[in-house]
């Protein structure tokens, strides 16, 4: 029977996790889940931090693994911000999956997730757009705005600006059209310039993309009777979580 895992601290725990690597699934398993289950309750989080700011590409892609799959309670924001710039694909990937997953956001995290609109990886561009769907009418109108305002500034770029900045700008219309309750194969039909796994991914969640819109507009109903849903008070990551301004669930997750 294997030993109690919560026994040893979390550096213990990521040594053993590499080194049992290539040896033994199931205890990287059983380590994995007893570090996410430590950093959901915000404990020991210095070490996925110094992970998240490693100059070491290997041990970077590894805090970004945890961060996602994690989702930890805590100050991680100011770790998760520096991944919005990181060379690797999977760490902008995971910074905009977890300003998703936490309502966070801020003056800095705005300008990141603007700036990934203009990425030029597919998977991060897929991210951005779907945060912006799902993030509230407030927070959309500032990220458009500033969407538009980093378009301009690269379409002045040559020789590839205009084309970067074209891109950049047919992604919020996609998001905005689904926001807006369009159908994703009429977004497709009439977006022919835009990567087919685009609607490929977002044709998967065509109910979840329904339910959202229709809460859309029965807030935009009520707001116009003079009452309110609260919707806008807080930010609602795509698993349907309530947080509030500073990324906190108002409900229980784990």
């Amino acid at each position: 029977m294997r030993k109690d895992l919560s026994v040893y601290s979390t550096v213990d725990l990521l040594r053993m996790i590499r080194d049992a690597a290539n040896d033994d699934d199931d205890f990287a398993y059983e380590a994995d889940i007893c570090l996410f289950r430590r950093w959901r309750d915000g404990i020991d989080l210095d070490p996925l931090i110094e992970l998240l700011e490693s100059k070491i590409t290997g041990e970077r892609l590894r805090g970004a693994y945890y961060l996602g799959e994690a989702i930890p309670r805590g100050d991680l924001k100011g770790a998760a911000e520096k991944l919005a710039s990181d060379s690797l694909a999977y760490c902008r990937r995971t910074f905009v999956g977890y300003m998703t997953n936490t309502g966070l956001y801020s003056e800095a995290i705005a300008v990141a997730l603007a700036d990934r609109m203009l990425d030029l990886d597919q998977n991060v561009r897929i991210e951005i757009i779907n945060w912006a769907v799902y993030t509230t009418d407030d927070r959309f109108a500032d990220f458009a705005q500033r969407v538009e305002s980093a378009s301009a500034d690269r379409a002045a770029e040559k020789p590839w600006g205009e084309s970067d900045a074209k891109r950049a700008l047919r992604g919020l219309s996609i998001a905005r059209r689904l926001r807006d309750g369009e159908a994703v194969a009429e977004i497709r039909k009439t977006t022919s310039e835009e990567d087919s796994n685009t609607f490929d991914y977002f044709q998967v969640f065509t109910s979840r993309l329904e339910h959202y819109a229709e809460r859309r507009k029965t807030s935009a109903s009520t707001a116009a009777a003079g009452t309110s849903t609260g919707y806008d008070e807080f930010e609602v990551g795509v698993l349907g979580e309530e947080y509030d301004n500073l990324g906190k669930l108002k409900s229980v997750l784990w």
